[in-house]
């Protein structure tokens, strides 16, 4: 397991998440995990694709086939937003 992880949520917005993949330097140090939200314009599709074919390593998962504790849901709401 690596000492980080990068958890970015996303929802119908597939251009700007395709450039934030394409921005970051590829790592050995970190993992890149992308959650859709259940988007409707095709973002989850596109990255998966795009997955397969990327410099960057990065994993894509629906997010609406996996839930939230209600501890980890406690602790996202209360995170301070910077």
């Amino acid at each position: 397991m690596k000492e980080l992880s990068i958890i970015c949520p996303v929802l119908n917005c597939f251009e700007m998440t395709k450039k934030m993949i394409e921005s970051i330097n590829v790592s050995e140090e970190y993992d890149l995990i992308i959650i859709d939200n259940g988007s409707t314009d095709g973002t989850l599709e596109k990255l998966k694709v795009i997955a397969e074919n990327s410099n960057v390593p990065f994993e894509v998962i629906d997010g609406e086939t996996i839930s939230l504790t209600s501890e980890e849901k406690k602790k996202s709401e209360e995170a301070p937003i910077k």
